[in-house]
């Protein structure tokens, strides 16, 4: 009986640790999923980590961090300064968004990534 338990106490505590996942946050794809989390000190670790990444890497997790600037978070700022670092077509909705509303205080690069991206039904 006693051997029983002991190997019940193994395999749970077995089991614990692979429940448990391990921060990997040089992998681009844990990054984007830590981004979406919805614990708000875990997003904002999330990222910071980003510009820890590969330039090539970091551009990767554009649709996570629009969907942080969509919900108008306490992260909504940190997700901004990415997106108009990025200068990435797919998020001319975003910087015309706050163009008009300037709510991170980044509309003047906003301005200025839509010029980039030839956004001159914008501009």
């Amino acid at each position: 009986m006693k051997m029983h338990r002991k190997m019940a106490i193994v395999a749970l505590g077995a089991a614990t640790l692979l429940a448990c996942e391990a921060p990997d946050w040089e992998n681009p794809e844990y990054v984007g999923k830590m981004i979406l989390d919805d614990d708000l000190v875990t997003q904002r670790t999330a990222i910071e980590k980003v510009g820890d990444l590969p330039e090539e890497d970091q551009k990767k997790l554009l649709p996570q961090l629009m969907e942080v600037y969509k919900k108008e978070g306490a992260n909504q700022k940190e997700a901004m300064q990415y997106i108009v670092q990025f200068r990435d077509a797919a998020a001319k909705d975003i910087y015309l968004s706050e163009l008009d509303t300037d709510l991170t205080g980044y509309a003047r690069a906003s301005a200025e990534a839509l010029g980039e991206i030839g956004a001159k039904d914008a501009v």
